[in-house]
């Protein structure tokens, strides 16, 4: 039945002209990256400068993924996701505005069980970052242990509710 129902739609003569032109059209885009090679590179520059906060954010949040230090209650939670990607705006903007490299720290470090989230996020000078490693005062570390509770329980709170509206 599907297989009818792909060719009445041409996707079976899609495909075939596909594979049937695939070292063509491999060819032609090799010929076209070669002929606008430094126009290519100059757009991705381009790009990355002015989209870094999005570079950073995705760095930071894959090394936290790994880690698995990003709580799972906030993995696809949009309010905090804009958080954190204001952090590191707020970090690119201070380093503009000053002239002084400015990095997103986290306060409890990832590396002794930190969360990736944003209450544990502060932006600091890059040379006050590097200097104090992977240090932390464990009253901070307490505070963002509480602070990280109670986003989970209004996260929690806000999802009843969710449940709650949607078998109304």
């Amino acid at each position: 039945m599907i297989g009818t129902q792909l060719e009445l739609f041409g996707h079976q003569e899609s495909k075939v002209c596909y594979q049937t032109n695939k070292e063509d059209r491999s060819e032609y885009f090799k010929a076209y990256r070669e002929a606008n090679r430094e126009a290519n590179r100059e757009y991705f520059k381009d790009y990355y400068q002015t989209n870094k906060e999005y570079y950073n954010e995705a760095k930071v949040k894959r090394n936290a993924l790994k880690k698995s230090n990003t709580p799972e209650f906030m993995l696809n939670c949009k309010v905090e996701k804009k958080r954190r990607l204001d952090t590191y705006r707020l970090s690119s903007l201070m380093t503009k505005v000053t002239g002084i490299q400015h990095h997103v720290d986290h306060m409890w470090p990832l590396s002794d069980g930190g969360p990736h989230w944003s209450g544990n996020l502060q932006v600091i000078p890059a040379t006050d970052n590097l200097s104090k490693k992977a240090s932390v005062d464990l009253k901070i570390k307490n505070t963002i242990k509480e602070g990280l509770e109670y986003a989970r329980q209004c996260y929690e709170r806000e999802e009843v509710r969710k449940v709650r509206m949607d078998t109304i």
